[in-house]
């Protein structure tokens, strides 16, 4: 599990827990095409582009590829470098500029790259986006990929570097031994589009000695694909008991190019996305966790949808499990807004509950009985419980009350900002955010001020103060307030106006190395944005007298 990296969904963001789990609750984005993106120092960005079931939970898994290996050439001369797992790419000379200036640059040029193998087990958790694009006609198409190369240009002092306008790079991409009697002799060129979550067309291919070649005028990834017209596909999984079963893995292969993609069943044993039309394919279920094949069907498509409503799998005997129990407080009443996560062979699993406390969810696994560790989360507390380390057999195992206490989570700031009735939410937290949280006697005033930002980029960040006694006791009003919507936090001291009387609600505010803890609600006139209200709570680290 990755921890600490920044999510983003549209216009809300999370922070990766140590588990690596992020979660997005009771959020509005698009159906047919959600973005999620993941960033983190020395990492690939990832990104997952989902098809989204309303009102259920949605679930995805991704997979940052790590930026190891670095090669070097000189932009003045140009150069070939091997790519992180096979293929190279070669650079002509003088053809590097300054990313953002556009500057021509003739220094040492540092590439991170990445081949990512099309016939990998782990393909769909490790693509950029999904296999979708758009062609030159903007035509949305279903891919299937032969290879992707991806890479970033720095100098020196860890500026970014493109190619400059007009020229090219030449890259080879290694063609896999089992997909050479379907590789097409030429094949369209494709680049990750960030901003969409598409795959874009942009020139073509050839194969030329076992790999693919081409040319490309600036970096991203870069995938080769045959396109297809593509038909929506719904499917619900259940076991022989008729249990739907939670985070299977749906694979589905095209047997005309052998090129597969897959995706995981919701916690309602339900996937939904786009398939090959007028194909003849083979549908797969897996055991996610160490990829045990449970199911496998023959199946044709037409110019139609295809809707599955009830894949009856039988798990082999012995590895069916399902749990159920409920998430209580320390003073055992019922948190409505819990969750549990547990963890198997490093496959994070993420049960939500309902809002009367209760969980119930079926996975299959490779071999029962198990033993792992299952925690409870308050998510509007910020709490959690101890490891509960647990034996579940295959068959039903009632957990019972678990308890969400016992821990905080230590520092947190999770706000929204909502302008013209749409809604944006924030959260960074400890140990990951960058916290600034005490008291300063401002003049003749108490005054007590907050900041926050993450630390994966400082992209976004919060800062606030309000007055009365560094204490429970009396009135806190909010005073000025900030965040990265309305400036560059680090560099610019102007404060947005607040609107009306702003009341701050504290429940807790200990000495120096306690907490400050609390949260407001009000209206907020920023410089750089329109009217919006703002929702916060808090929990900081008191640092000053």
């Amino acid at each position: 599990p990755i921890m600490g990296a920044l999510v983003k969904a549209n216009m809300h963001t999370f922070v990766t827990d140590s588990n690596g789990t992020f979660q997005f609750v009771g959020i509005q984005t698009s159906k047919n095409r959600t973005v999620i993106e993941v960033s983190k120092p020395n990492y690939f960005k990832g990104f997952r582009t989902m098809y989204i079931i309303a009102n259920e939970d949605n679930y995805t898994r991704i997979i940052l590829i790590e930026k190891k290996n670095p090669a070097n050439f000189n932009a003045g001369s140009g150069g070939t470098i091997n790519v992180s797992g096979g293929g190279s790419i070669t650079f002509s000379a003088n053809s590097i500029v300054n990313k953002n200036t556009g500057a021509a640059y003739t220094g040492n040029v540092t590439v991170y790259s990445t081949w990512i193998d099309p016939t990998s087990e782990q393909l769909g958790d490790l693509i950029p986006g999904s296999l979708r694009g758009l062609n030159d006609n903007e035509e949305e198409k279903l891919l299937a990929s032969y290879g992707m190369v991806g890479a970033e240009l720095f100098d020196d002092n860890n500026q970014a570097l493109q190619i400059a306008a007009g020229g090219m790079a030449q890259i080879t991409f290694p063609l896999p031994a089992a997909l050479s009697a379907t590789a097409p002799a030429s094949i369209p060129l494709w680049y990750f589009d960030e901003t969409n979550g598409l795959w874009k067309e942009q020139g073509t291919a050839q194969i030329q000695g076992g790999n693919y070649v081409g040319n490309v005028s600036h970096f991203s990834f870069w995938n080769c694909d045959h396109p297809a017209e593509m038909v929506r596909f719904e499917a619900t999984v259940k076991s022989s008991e008729g249990i739907t079963l939670a985070n299977a893995k749906v694979k589905i292969t095209n047997k005309l190019y052998s090129a597969s993609a897959y995706d995981y069943t919701n916690a309602h044993g339900k996937v939904v996305g786009y398939i090959p039309k007028n194909a003849n394919l083979l549908l797969q279920i897996f055991i996610p966790d160490c990829n045990l094949l449970v199911y496998s069907q023959d199946f044709s498509t037409t110019n139609s949808e295809v809707i599955m409503n009830n894949i009856i799998v039988t798990i082999p005997p012995g590895n069916l499990i399902n749990i159920s129990g409920t998430i209580v407080s320390c003073t055992n009443n019922i948190v409505k807004n819990g969750y549990i996560v547990l963890n198997i062979n490093n496959f994070t699993k993420f049960i939500k509950a309902s809002s009367n406390g209760n969980f119930v969810s079926s996975f299959a696994v490779c071999n029962a009985p198990i033993s792992l560790n299952i925690i409870a989360h308050d998510a509007d507390k910020k709490v959690f419980g101890i490891n509960n380390g647990v034996t579940l057999n295959a068959g039903n195992n009632n957990l019972g009350p678990l308890t969400a206490c016992g821990n905080i989570s230590s520092q947190y700031i999770e706000w929204s900002s909502t302008v013209n009735g749409i809604k944006t939410s924030y959260t960074i937290t400890d140990p990951l955010g960058l916290f600034v949280g005490g008291y300063n006697d401002v003049g003749l005033n108490d005054f007590t001020e907050i900041n926050g930002t993450d630390t994966i980029s400082q992209q976004v960040g919060i800062s606030f103060a309000f007055d009365g006694s560094p204490s429970l006791s009396g009135n806190h009003y909010l005073k000025y307030y900030a965040d990265h919507l309305d400036h560059d936090l680090l560099n610019d001291t102007t404060y947005s106006y607040i609107n009306s009387i702003i009341p701050v609600t504290l429940t807790k505010y200990d000495s120096v190395g306690g907490k400050i803890e609390g949260s407001f609600n009000g209206t907020i006139l920023g410089l750089n944005i329109p009217i919006r209200n703002v929702k916060c709570t808090f929990r900081l680290t008191r640092d000053q007298i």
